[in-house]
C-alpha cells in the first residue's frame, strides 16, 4: 500500500493482497491504519482510483467508508476508473 499526500489530501495507490491471504480482514486492517496516519497527519480528504469493473475492491472500499465521486479520465487496461473519496 502506498499513500502519496500533500497538506490536505492524499490518495491510497494500491493496495493487494494475495488470494490465500483473502477474507481475514487485512485489506481492511491495512485501510482503517491508513485512515488513522491520514488523521494524524490532518489531511482532510483520501482518494483512491479502481477500474470500473472491480466490483470486489468497490465493495471492499464501500465497506470502509469511501464513495464513488466520479469518473477519472484516465483508462487503465482499456477500463474506465473511478475516482472513490472518504473524509478522514
Amino acid at each position: 500500500m502506498e499513500l502519496f499526500h500533500n497538506k490536505k489530501e492524499a490518495r491510497m495507490n494500491a493496495i493487494f493482497v494475495e488470494d490465500a491471504w483473502r477474507d481475514q480482514g487485512i485489506a481492511k486492517r491495512l485501510i482503517a491504519q491508513l485512515v488513522n496516519q491520514c488523521k494524524h497527519k490532518r489531511i482532510q480528504k483520501l482518494f483512491l482510483l479502481v477500474k470500473e469493473t472491480n466490483e470486489d475492491a468497490k465493495a471492499l472500499y464501500k465497506k470502509t467508508g469511501f464513495k464513488f465521486e466520479k469518473m477519472h479520465d484516465k483508462i487503465i487496461e482499456d477500463t474506465p476508473v473511478e475516482v472513490w473519496g472518504q473524509a478522514v
